[in-house]
């Protein structure tokens, strides 16, 4: 079974909010197993984005490093694109939130999310929603 993770989740490895520790024992027990995780390639730049934000005390070479090390195991694709604005439109989702369902849908992969949002347009697609 593959995955999609979003940047909800995924800043759960190292920001402690609501669902992080089911997030990170999930995340470690699909790593260990050699689950495939995917992302849109927007995934990097959401969570570096949140590791600035949140985490400015860290030298930048420590934020690099854990960017490096959350992201490192994702297989990235673009999905199409294009088709993202008709899931915007459809979902009345942001073309970030799309691009996520695209590449669910491209994958067959479950999509993992803290996105209530996301979470309902992909269950109404009949994509299995892991939500923490």
């Amino acid at each position: 079974m593959a995955f999609v993770v979003d940047a909800s989740c995924l800043v759960k490895l190292f920001l402690d909010n609501a669902g992080h520790e089911a997030f990170r024992a999930w995340f470690h027990d699909a790593l260990a197993q050699g689950k495939p995780l995917h992302a849109p390639h927007l995934l990097v730049y959401e969570t570096g984005r949140v590791i600035e934000r949140e985490l400015d005390d860290l030298p930048p070479s420590e934020q690099e490093e854990l960017l490096r090390r959350a992201t490192g195991a994702f297989r990235y694709g673009w999905g199409r694109a294009g088709t993202a604005f008709e899931a915007c439109r459809e979902h009345d989702l942001t073309y970030y939130d799309a691009a996520y369902l695209q590449v669910a849908i491209e994958e067959t992969a479950d999509l993992v999310t803290s996105d209530k949002a996301l979470a309902k347009a992909a269950g109404s697609l009949g994509i299995r929603v892991h939500t923490f």
